[in-house]
């Protein structure tokens, strides 16, 4: 099926990790479910969201405001919602139904105190994104899809009521989740980022959906762990949430060598993630829409300008250049880049936050899908201030030798 466009999808990401009711003990390592998710699926280079398209709660108590917040996400959304929450489940005594608990819910008074799983599950459904999925990591998370405790199929082909839905949970319908002592994360939670961050060896290049889902049944159940159930319709299921960063061509291009088989020297540059490398290399990185605006850039760019990455996501890639840059790319530069596909060592001057310049190198390479449409752009920049200092006391002493030369000649003509 494919990547979701960042651009078009939204992500809200819940937790609850401290209650007041005796009866829901506090479990503080969902704060870092929450943070280190949210983190995880916006920072990447082919993340699935964009940071300020991704809202994150932790201990929220205003069950209003949750709810703003997730319809907001619902209605806007068009490729991908995905809606995570993590914390204690409830069951109502009588029914059986789902709740999701909040700071203050009243284990004795759900309906007024906790979020109805149902209602949840209802703003989702209602989204006119083409994919939606929900992730729950809390007791009793299988009950939602399921109506019933336990023993029902692990992959469910009808009853959703909506195509390109999916639901992951952290257990079945009648099992509690599980929190590991001296674990960052609960245990759901933090195998599921493992599998993200990480990927699987020998796994393939891309995580679907489904691949996770079996990926996470068959590490929990090695673990003796709750096993987690997913309920899909329609296409989502295929969906590609994450690149395998264990995969070889993630490392590098087909016949790189096998890290394994190099000489312990260079382990260190083997064992450094991608993120990590876009993220810090000693160059910016940037990912623009054919448009120019940007949709991506690495930590190295942000310090440069002076930008955070929300304030830059989404403005143009010529926003940040000075009038004549402006008019030397749309007259030159554009028409080049849609011929040619690249373009190398374009001298320019962006402006900072603050104003001032900052003279650059840019190399910019236009990536088109099957049919011949450009799709993005690839940006990278060179810092230049100290080529372009170095290129003035050069002109400036070409110049100084020029004035010495003319003024010996006419010395040499004078009698």
């Amino acid at each position: 099926m494919g990547r979701p466009d960042p651009r078009r999808s939204r992500a809200v990401i819940i937790g609850m990790s401290r209650f007041d009711s005796a009866d829901l003990p506090d479990h503080p390592v969902i704060e870092n479910n929450v943070v280190d998710l949210a983190e995880t699926l916006t920072s990447a280079i082919d993340a699935p969201f964009l940071a300020d398209h991704c809202a994150s709660f932790v201990d929220e108590t205003d069950m209003a405001a949750l709810g703003r917040s997730i319809k907001a996400a619902a209605d806007t959304a068009e490729d991908l919602l995905l809606v995570y929450y993590s914390g204690h489940g409830c069951l109502d005594p009588r029914r059986h139904d789902l709740y999701l608990a909040l700071p203050g819910t009243d284990p004795d008074n759900l309906g007024f105190t906790a979020i109805p799983a149902s209602v949840l599950n209802e703003a989702i459904r209602n989204s006119p994104a083409d994919n939606k999925v929900l992730i729950l990591d809390c007791c009793f998370s299988g009950r939602l899809e399921t109506g019933r405790l336990g023993g029902q199929e692990s992959f469910v082909r009808g009853g959703l009521g909506v195509a390109g839905r999916f639901t992951l949970t952290s257990a079945t319908g009648n099992q509690a989740s599980v929190v590991l002592p001296g674990e960052r994360h609960s245990a759901f939670t933090g195998r599921l980022l493992d599998l993200l961050r990480h990927g699987v060896p020998g796994g393939p290049a891309e995580l679907t959906l489904e691949y996770i889902h079996r990926r996470l049944e068959t590490v929990m159940a090695r673990e003796g762990l709750p096993r987690p159930e997913c309920f899909g319709q329609g296409t989502a299921a295929q969906l590609v949430l994450a690149t395998n960063r264990a995969a070889p061509t993630v490392i590098g291009a087909p016949g790189t060598p096998d890290p394994n088989t190099l000489q312990p020297v260079l382990d260190p540059l083997w064992s450094e993630r991608p993120e990590a490398l876009y993220r810090d290399a000693p160059c910016g990185f940037l990912t623009t829409l054919p448009d120019y605006s940007i949709i991506h850039a690495n930590d190295t760019f942000l310090d440069w300008m002076g930008y955070s990455r929300k304030e830059l996501t989404d403005r143009y890639l010529t926003d940040l250049l000075n009038i004549g840059g402006r008019v030397y790319f749309d007259t030159h530069l554009t028409p080049l880049l849609k011929m040619q596909g690249k373009i190398t060592e374009i001298a320019l001057e962006m402006l900072r936050s603050d104003g001032t310049r900052m003279p650059v190198l840019a190399n910019l390479s236009l990536v088109r899908d099957p049919s011949g449409d450009p799709r993005f752009c690839r940006v990278i920049i060179f810092d230049a201030t100290n080529r372009r200092a170095y290129e003035r006391e050069l002109l400036a002493a070409r110049r100084q030798a020029e004035r010495a030369l003319q003024e010996l000649k006419e010395q040499i003509r004078s009698p």
